[in-house]
């Protein structure tokens, strides 16, 4: 991958800019992408969109799809990309964990984040995830067991289903992912807590727990060079209005917050999330979703320290986590709960055969007949069963680049949706004996604020709108200060806040998108008055006095 991004630098100069923002434990950078159009100005003075993937290492179709966005845009036959940046510019973080995903790749061993020891360096027991007979993947083993909790499908004998209550026809099976097991209990052993269990997406500030309170949190929140990396990377780049991190997968866009009810947050916030959410699902099918709403793995407990609600929380920019890629959608089930039908179950057997036949046709030798097998920890096991991380987690190669196109139109979408300064007029009024009253009106044309959320506002993390008349030897201001403060300016989003929003009821233009900086001076020749919009980016103008 970094070959490829060099490449992309070198063949494309005057668009693409290459940096690290840090290396990771193992030594490997994590490389942010920088495009925009450098003739039409600096990537530092556009509003931008930050993508990112990879925060989890077995979740590579997120890298493809921020690879693919990159391709999109500096594509010469593409003319819409060309256009945007002009005015736009796109931060593009492939692979928050370089360590993790070249340790799968490597391996094929599912990981959550990280492949260094954080957790169970102690136990007697542990498990670790791998290919035990050497072909190159790493299925499922099933061990005969009279207490055990599955047993073998009637409708097909590679899936596994619970055991009914009352049920004492065997044969039942223990489940594993394959791998191998050490310690004293081989006889059945309970798999414990993994010794590589980071997760990057518990280790941000926004409600952090530690780890006693929230698996794989670390120590500390941004306590891993990965995390700390990407998040001073964001903070270095105050012009990102809105946030894309890719994660994978059940096909959904989720946004905060993980841990509070809607009613926590501001209404013109929750509108706008809903509006933009929505927008998303259009482009990707994908519905768009709370988290605490409608994506809590648990009723009694919550989700902390994740990254998209730290970016809102914390930074008050609206930020998604998009989860690539939905198998049962695929098959043709309309998926009314992501979070059930993919990681709970909550499916009928017949539902699962079809996802089976589905497979069987579009993705031959992801679902495997069960063999048996001398396992070296274990003694007779049978590997077989699903090739999860390469159906379920991610999308067979012939599927990925239509996942890859429905995701970039929707980050084309969120660079046409965040605030945007343009000097809609400008003027100089001739008060006679050389003096002038300079007049710049500004206006905000993106659809959000220019906070980008009005979290942004309350948290004072988004500076301002601000104009400044350059004074020179020449001019010098008799009124007003050279630099204007207009104070946040409206996007067309306000109308979502409004009282009444169906056309019947309302009345007027949206709030306060336009701003209005003046000042006397006297001089002779122009003057020169740079705005700068915050997240909408910044503009510039001459007015001649004349």
């Amino acid at each position: 991958m970094k070959d490829w991004l060099e490449r992309l630098r070198s063949d494309h100069p005057g668009h693409v800019e290459l940096e690290s923002l840090g290396t990771s434990p193992e030594g490997r950078d994590i490389l942010l992408a920088t495009v925009t159009d450098h003739s039409t100005g600096p990537a530092c003075d556009k509003p931008a969109v930050w993508l990112d993937a990879n925060t989890h290492a077995a979740e590579l179709a997120g890298s493809a799809a921020c690879l693919y966005t990159l391709d999109r845009l500096v594509d010469p036959d593409d003319a819409e990309a060309a256009e945007l940046l002009k005015t736009h510019a796109f931060f593009v973080l492939p692979r928050v964990s370089p360590d993790g995903a070249e340790h799968v790749l490597e391996t094929g061993a599912p990981l959550r984040s990280s492949p260094r020891e954080t957790h169970g360096l102690r136990a007697k027991e542990r498990f670790e995830p791998g290919d035990v007979d050497g072909d190159g993947r790493v299925l499922q083993m099933r061990v005969v067991s009279d207490s055990g909790a599955w047993k073998a499908s009637e409708l097909d004998d590679r899936i596994l289903t619970p055991r009914k209550p009352g049920d004492t026809e065997g044969p039942f099976y223990d489940l594993y992912s394959e791998g191998r097991f050490s310690g004293s209990h081989r006889e059945r052993p309970a798999v414990p807590r993994s010794r590589r269990g980071t997760d990057f997406n518990r280790n941000y500030p926004s409600g952090w727990r530690p780890e006693a309170q929230q698996e794989g949190a670390g120590p500390y929140p941004l306590s891993h060079p990965e995390t700390r990396a990407q998040a001073d990377g964001l903070l270095a780049r105050p012009r990102v209005g809105a946030l894309v991190t890719y994660h994978t997968y059940c096909g959904a866009i989720l946004r905060p917050s993980s841990w509070e009810p809607d009613t926590a947050i501001d209404p013109h916030d929750l509108a706008a999330y809903k509006a933009v959410g929505a927008r998303g699902t259009e482009r990707t099918g994908y519905p768009c979703l709370s988290v605490y709403e409608g994506f809590r793995y648990r009723d009694d407990d919550v989700i902390t320290g994740g990254f998209d609600d730290w970016v809102y929380n914390h930074l008050g920019v609206l930020a998604f986590t998009t989860e690539i890629w939905s198998l049962p959608t695929h098959v043709g089930f309309e998926v009314k709960d992501p979070l059930r039908f993919n990681f709970k179950g909550d499916r009928t057997p017949e539902q699962t055969l079809q996802i089976v036949a589905w497979c069987d046709a579009n993705a031959p030798g992801s679902v495997v007949p069960w063999r048996s097998f001398e396992h070296p920890d274990l003694g007779p096991v049978e590997l077989g069963g699903w090739d999860r991380m390469w159906i379920w987690q991610n999308p067979p190669l012939s599927f990925l680049a239509a996942e890859c196109e429905g995701n970039h139109l929707f980050a084309m979408d969120l660079a046409r949706t965040v605030p945007r300064i343009v000097v809609r007029s400008s003027r100089a009024q001739d008060l006679g004996s050389e003096t002038w009253r300079v007049e710049v009106v500004v206006e905000n044309v993106g659809y959000l604020p220019t906070s980008s959320t009005s979290r942004g506002r309350t948290q004072k993390t988004a500076e301002p709108v601000r104009a400044t008349l350059e004074a020179t030897e020449s001019v010098q201001i008799l009124e007003g200060d050279a630099s204007f403060d207009l104070g946040h300016l409206d996007g067309a989003s306000a109308v979502h806040a409004a009282t009444f929003v169906d056309p019947t009821f309302f009345s007027g233009a949206t709030r306060s998108t336009v701003g209005v900086a003046q000042w006397i001076i006297r001089g002779a020749g122009a003057v020169d008055v740079t705005i700068d919009g915050a997240r909408g980016g910044v503009a510039r103008c001459r007015i001649p006095l004349e």
